[in-house]
Formats: C-alpha cells, sequence, structure tokens
C-alpha cells in the first residue's frame, strides 16, 4: 500500500484567468519557465510530500503581472495552477521617460513584451516612483489613481479619452481621442462633477458647435464649461 504523500506528482495543469485586457500581459509558457528556474524542472515524478504549494504560490506571486497564483494538488495527482492577472489602468512616463503601468490596485508595473495595454497615456510631470505601491510615493499616484478609476469605470470617458498631462502644479489637461480642443481639467477634484459636465458638453453643446470650432474646454470653473475658440 502506498501513501498519498508517497506517491508522485503526475501532470501540470496552468490555467489563466480570461481577461480580455490582461490575458495577454503574462503567457502559459512564462509560467512554465518560471517553475523550470525555481524547481529545477522537476516537479512531476516528484512525490507529493515534497511538492510546497505554499512556495510555488510565493514564487509565482513575485511576477509582477501576477495578482494571485492559486495553487493545489488534486485527487488525481495533478498540481492545478491558476493565474490571475494585474489589470493596468493607466500608462504613465515619469520624468525620466521611463514608462510603466498603474494598475487596479496602485501597484506599478512595467511594461509587456506580449501586449500594449489600451488604457490612457499619463504625460508631463510624473515624479519618479520609489516604491512599487505607488500611494507610498508622491500624492500625484494617489490623485492620478482616483482620476484613472473614474475614467475606467464610465464607458463614454474611457472611449473619449486618450492622454492624461500634468503640469508642475499637478494640474490635469485631458487630451481626447477626437477633435482638437484639450479639456482643462484642472486640480485632480470634484471628479464626477467635472466629467458630468463634459459628458452633458459632448452630448448637447458639440453637436451645435462642431469638433473644430474649440481650442479648449475648461472644466475647472463651478458649474460651467468655459470654451475658447480655435
Amino acid at each position: 500500500m502506498i501513501f498519498k504523500g508517497e506517491s508522485v506528482l503526475e501532470d501540470i495543469k496552468i490555467t489563466m484567468l480570461d481577461d480580455a485586457k490582461t490575458r495577454n500581459l503574462i503567457y502559459e509558457e512564462e509560467v512554465k519557465d518560471i517553475l523550470v528556474k525555481n524547481f529545477d524542472n522537476q516537479l512531476i515524478g516528484r512525490k507529493l510530500k515534497e511538492v510546497d504549494v505554499q512556495l510555488i504560490e510565493e514564487v509565482l506571486d513575485m511576477n509582477p503581472f501576477i495578482k494571485e497564483a492559486d495553487v493545489y494538488i488534486s485527487a488525481t495527482n495533478v498540481l492545478h495552477i491558476r493565474i490571475d492577472q494585474r489589470k493596468p489602468m493607466l500608462r504613465l512616463v515619469d520624468t525620466r521617460g521611463v514608462n510603466f503601468y498603474m494598475d487596479e490596485e496602485g501597484y506599478r508595473l512595467p511594461l509587456s513584451k506580449n501586449y500594449t495595454c489600451r488604457v490612457p497615456v499619463v504625460t508631463g510631470y510624473i515624479p519618479v516612483p520609489e516604491y512599487v505601491y505607488l500611494f507610498n510615493n508622491e500624492d500625484i499616484f494617489q490623485q492620478l489613481y482616483t482620476l484613472g478609476k473614474a475614467i475606467r469605470e464610465d464607458d463614454f470617458i474611457r472611449a473619449l479619452i486618450e492622454q492624461i498631462d500634468v503640469n508642475v502644479r499637478n494640474e490635469i489637461t485631458l487630451i481626447p481621442k477626437l477633435g482638437t480642443a484639450k479639456i482643462i481639467f484642472g486640480e485632480i477634484e470634484d471628479v464626477d462633477n467635472k466629467f458630468f459636465k463634459l459628458k452633458r458638453y459632448y452630448k448637447k453643446g458639440l453637436p451645435y458647435a462642431g469638433w473644430d470650432k474649440y481650442k479648449s474646454i475648461n472644466l475647472s470653473y463651478d458649474n460651467l464649461v468655459f470654451c475658447k475658440r480655435a
């Protein structure tokens, strides 16, 4: 009679949780490469009592694109690995010209060699982050997180905004995908109301004014959208 712990690992099955926004940041083959690098390609055939599931999870969680790895061994002696990837929300370019993502939890991610996420690009006066968790850096990252989340949660605004530019006073200018008018957002405050005004302008004012009549749309005034002629 062979005790369960004395039987050997028969196979490894990796499941990448499907998300159209992030599924290509890291591939299944790259997860396998991580296992080979850290466990000498000797997991299959190893006795189950020697397979450290918690250590495998910890190793995989160190990858910047992996939000969480869920690892377990089934009754059929198969090591199951479920990978939940991080979801980029903004792409930032710091003052050195280095690109990185901010994800939905406020973490800094490198760019992926596999896929470029279609998220708003943040340019201008972006300090160089010292910590991976961006909330531990300058306040501007927390403010950009608030703005990025508001953009992501609104289908109309998400389809509209292509670029976010930050000046030295942390004031924001938004660059839309359509038209020539820049959107002067001002400080990152009263975000929902500013986007409400912007949507109302695009839906009600724009059909009369046309795409090229104004060179700027200013949202920084209370209860007012101020447009400057081109």
